[in-house]
Parts: C-alpha cells; sequence; structure tokens
C-alpha cells in the first residue's frame, strides 16, 4: 500500500499532536486550564524551609558567590541535596553559567571548593 505525501504529512502531524482535529476536545481543554497555584500553606512552609536552609549555609569563602549566584533561580535544599566531587560542581557550576547564573570567572574557584568542601561527596 502506497501512501501520498499528503497523507504522511498529515499522519505524522497528527501523531505529533499539531493538528488540533487529532485530539479529543476534552484533552486539549485540560492541557489548555493552568495547574491550581499553591496553597498559602505550602508557600509558607516552603519559604520557611529555605530560611532555614540558608540560615544553615556554611560561613566561608565562596558563600557570598553561591548566595548571589545559585540561590537566585532556586532554594538553598537544591544544594544541600547535591553531594557532588569536584569535576561534579565544576560540570554543574558551568551549566548554570551557561544558564544565564550571574558568576564571574574569578568567582569560580572560590564557589566550586565551597560547594565541594560543604556539599561534596559523603563519606569523603
Amino acid at each position: 500500500m502506497r501512501f501520498g505525501a499528503e497523507t504522511v504529512v498529515a499522519g505524522f502531524l497528527c501523531l505529533a499532536g499539531s493538528m488540533t482535529g487529532c485530539r479529543s476536545g476534552a484533552r486539549q481543554a485540560a492541557r489548555a486550564e493552568s495547574p491550581p497555584p499553591p496553597s498559602a500553606a505550602l508557600t509558607r512552609a516552603i519559604a520557611e524551609g529555605d530560611s532555614a536552609s540558608l540560615a544553615a549555609l556554611p560561613a566561608g569563602p565562596g558563600r557570598a558567590g553561591v548566595e548571589g549566584s545559585c540561590l537566585i533561580c532556586h532554594g538553598p535544599a537544591l544544594i544541600e541535596q547535591q553531594h557532588k566531587d569536584s569535576a561534579g560542581w565544576v560540570k554543574t557550576v558551568t551549566q548554570m553559567r551557561s544558564w544565564g547564573a550571574p558568576l564571574a570567572p574569578e568567582q569560580l574557584p572560590a564557589v566550586i571548593a565551597y560547594l565541594t568542601d560543604h556539599y561534596g561527596v559523603m563519606g569523603q
């Protein structure tokens, strides 16, 4: 059986979900709705957890760089749960800089050393 180019393109678009006629109306409506905002209690709990995590960040060279560059996008709890060696932190910091983290090149050694010393591989 041979299909014309129009049939192949239409089938591909349907499979890719690009044609509105290929989806049911209910699925389209559900996809268009935005999720409900978090409750006030959840928002408060997250803020309290982040405040406690921020207070728990150890003092030392590199902390200011972490606060000014890392915490503008995510909370300190995300850093706390990471346990990477120096190479892992270099990779992460490099990736975050490529995504726009405002970290100057001269800050890199101190920030990576701080992260490795305080949030390195456990047991080392």
